[in-house]
């Protein structure tokens, strides 16, 4: 530590010496330090060969000591580094020669921000733009676009993710230029409860696919955990989790829906079964309440009960907007904190591994544009339900809304951070070849067109449906309901629920178009309409997004004198059941497609809905 003390001394007191040694190590430190990024310097305890095992094998770390100074020259952090290792699933070359630009993980001994905003942590993670190959964005600027525009949008409230531009030097070598930023776990980007600390022990990983099993009962298809790992009864399991979608597979702990997505447990790596079964369930019953005609799984709970919308919304924007084909394939996030907490619900982001996308981006006017989503079970099942819930379309209008403003600003950033990126730049191509400044300034210019094209037609007034319902109480008794619609939509078509079996959708003909009038009898409504398909892709297998229209339902309303505003969750009082032909309708009946999941009297979810500005 006698060492560690002296550098960060030296570092505060004589940061002009700091880079005259740079100089002296590394003959391009100087060029680079001029330039206006930061510089972070690791020294690993084993030098060289230290440096050669993690190049060799990602799942090594080793030891050292970090310090990151500004581009004055000023300490940022000097510490201890616990670990140095290698960081991506498929995009990690093992080399012994050290001779590749990999990415790779950091944690430090004690939590610094070394990225302004982002907030006391120890997990970072280094990211090496793709090399200069001409297809996909090679200036790292597609994930410092993506990470902002998230992280604006999805304001305060939750957990984004900052980066920015560092040069990297290992044991005196310059490696070129990074992108510095927080991992995406617990103890990175998502500050939920630390699970990780509370387990205990290890063993074999045990999959589970039992009939008997109370979490492959509600459908999730296989779960694995490890069977050595104990945690203490009084523990709170119902969180925080962080889950990371993988196409066809999971690592270690994680588990398969019935919808055939596939969740790796990130956080914590070591669960127990209780543990798995927990988040597991959590995620199938959002699932099967998604997938269902109501929106209520068999329990009887709406799906946003056990999701954040919001984020959700703000999630799929963020990956279409920039052609990201890893999108629900890997690379996409959720994470729930303990009950009670302020993220109890599956909450999703941030956005993550932006690099395989076009330097150019596409000006398809189809909402996802990629043929991989389209084209993947995986990648569009949930979405295509999605779409099948106006409350969520109205999200996504609100969020895209907000995205006009946001996507302004982040091309303002760029276009300043590319500037003073330029001479470090001028320095990573002379030891990787490329160049930077027309691949940046092409990137930008694919940004400002993807702009243009994305809210002219793709989110053009006759393009895109949504709906969403609101109610006033009348003092004559009565309550008037109001569908606000969006798109080139058919007529309002409204109706109850049979509370014998709430799956079952009861036409009202006597209502149409809106506003309609009803008793504030406490009866449940809600509406439907029909109208053209904003992610409509003709080829694809999904039966939704396949279809040139598609049919959405909004969320309930419970119609009573109480402003409509009672609990969340209340019992429903059970009444006759309608006769056969007095039944019918509802989303995806148009299509084709209906998903009856719910067969008992259950509870009902009732949302407030805010009226568009």
């Amino acid at each position: 530590m006698k060492k560690l003390f002296l550098k960060a001394t030296l570092c505060m007191l004589l940061s002009s010496f700091i880079l005259t040694a740079a100089v002296t190590t590394s003959p391009s430190a100087a060029a680079a330090d001029a330039g206006g990024i930061p510089s972070v310097y690791i020294d690993l305890d084993g030098g060289d060969d230290a440096f050669r095992a993690v190049s060799a094998d990602k799942n090594h770390s080793e030891p050292g000591e970090i310090s990151m100074t500004a581009s004055d020259g000023g300490v940022i952090y000097s510490g201890a580094l616990e670990k140095f290792s290698g960081h991506g699933f498929t995009s990690f070359t093992p080399s012994f020669d050290t001779n590749n630009k990999n990415s790779y993980n950091i944690k430090l001994e004690e939590k610094a921000e070394l990225v302004p905003g982002a907030g006391k942590i120890k997990k970072w993670v280094l990211l090496a733009p793709r090399r200069f190959d001409g297809s996909r964005d090679s200036t790292g600027l597609s994930q410092l676009a993506a990470f902002k525009t998230f992280t604006e949008l999805a304001g305060d409230e939750y957990f984004g993710i900052k980066g920015e531009y560092v040069d990297l030097y290992v044991n005196g070598d310059y490696r070129g230029v990074y992108i510095l930023c927080e991992r995406m776990n617990d103890g990175g980007a998502i500050d939920v409860h630390n699970l990780e600390k509370a387990v205990s022990g290890d063993g074999w990983l045990t999959t589970v696919t039992d009939s008997w099993d109370e979490a492959i009962r509600l459908g999730v298809r296989q779960y694995s955990y490890t069977d050595g790992a104990y945690i203490s009864p009084d523990e709170d399991i119902t969180g925080g989790y962080v889950l990371e979608v993988m196409f066809g597979m999971y690592e270690g702990c994680g588990f398969e829906t019935a919808g055939g997505v596939y969740f790796s447990i990130k956080s914590p790596e070591i669960c127990t079964q209780e543990m798995v079964q927990y988040i597991a369930s959590e995620v199938q019953n959002f699932e099967n309440a998604l997938f269902s005609e109501t929106g209520f799984n068999e329990q009887g709970v709406y799906y946003t009960n056990y999701a954040d919308i919001k984020s959700l919304a703000d999630t799929v924007l963020v990956y279409a907007f920039y052609n990201n084909f890893e999108y629900f394939r890997t690379s996409t996030y959720i994470y729930k904190d303990a009950d009670g907490r302020d993220h109890d619900k599956l909450t999703f982001g941030p956005v993550w591994d932006f690099e395989t996308t076009s330097w150019e981006l596409s000006n398809s006017t189809t909402f996802f544009d990629t043929t991989f989503t389209y084209f993947n079970e995986q990648q569009f099942v949930w979405s295509e339900h999605l779409w099948r819930h106006g409350d969520f379309m109205a999200e996504m209008f609100r969020e895209n809304e907000q995205m006009k403003d946001v996507l302004a600003d982040v091309v303002t950033e760029l276009e300043a951070t590319v500037s003073g990126a330029l001479p470090s730049w001028n320095d990573d191509a002379d030891r990787w070849g490329g160049q930077f400044e027309p691949a940046a300034d092409d990137y930008i210019s694919a940004i400002n067109s993807r702009r243009s094209v994305w809210f002219d037609l793709i989110w053009s007034d006759e393009n895109l449906l949504f709906l969403d319902i609101s109610g006033e109480a009348n003092d004559d008794g009565t309550v008037t309901l109001s569908a606000e619609v969006g798109g080139d939509a058919g007529d309002v078509l409204w109706y109850t629920v049979d509370s014998g079996s709430p799956s079952t959708p009861v036409r009202l003909p006597e209502y149409s178009g809106s506003p309609v009038t009803v008793p504030a009898d406490g009866t449940i409504y809600f509406c439907t309409v029909t109208g053209l398909n904003n992610a409509y892709f003709p080829n694809t297998p999904s039966a939704v997004f396949s279809s040139q229209y598609i049919t959405m339902c909004s969320s309930y309303i419970k119609a009573d004198r109480e402003a409509l505003m009672p609990p969340e969750t209340e019992p429903m009082t059970e009444t006759a059941a309608p006769s056969p032909n007095e039944a019918g309708g509802g989303c995806g009946s148009s299509l084709g497609a209906v998903y009856i999941l719910l067969p008992t009297a259950i509870a009902v979810t009732i949302l407030k809905k805010k009226k568009f500005k």
